[in-house]
């Protein structure tokens, strides 16, 4: 297995399988190592530019962002009301409004788990499929 900063001695397809498992292995944790150091970077520039500029966590929660709800005649036309710690903030559908970053996160969020839970569903509901169908296949 080659060494830190050793130029590659094999070719991969004339690896042996232990030999390609061990460098792919290697090659991850450099990506990890590599990937947290970059986001430790990142983070460390967006709070020094926080910083400088001023801004605190709830004042970039209040910033305006903008956000149109889609809209049509059936389903999808009444307004999105969205409660946050006993605030409320009701949005039109079809508009292009701007509204606080803090409820656009929540209706994201929101969405999010919607979906996660839909997939949840969708998986319990073919387990379920799979094992009804044989009993009654007779």
């Amino acid at each position: 297995m080659p060494k830190k900063n050793e130029v590659l001695d094999k070719k991969l397809d004339e690896m042996t399988p232990e030999e390609l498992k061990a460098y792919v292995a290697d090659l991850q944790n450099k990506n990890e190592k590599l990937e947290s150091a970059e986001n430790e970077r990142k983070k460390q520039a967006e709070a020094e530019a926080a910083e400088a500029s001023g801004m605190t966590p709830e004042k970039w929660l209040d910033e305006l962002v903008s956000f149109q709800a889609f809209k049509d005649n059936d389903h999808y036309k009444d307004d999105i009301v969205v409660w946050i710690n006993g605030n409320r903030l009701q949005i039109p559908r079809g508009k292009l409004v701007m509204i606080p970053r803090k409820y656009y996160l929540a209706m994201s969020d929101a969405e999010r788990q919607g979906n996660l839970a839909a997939d949840v569903q969708i998986g319990y509901e073919e387990e379920y499929e799979g094992k009804i169908k044989p009993r009654f296949e007779r």
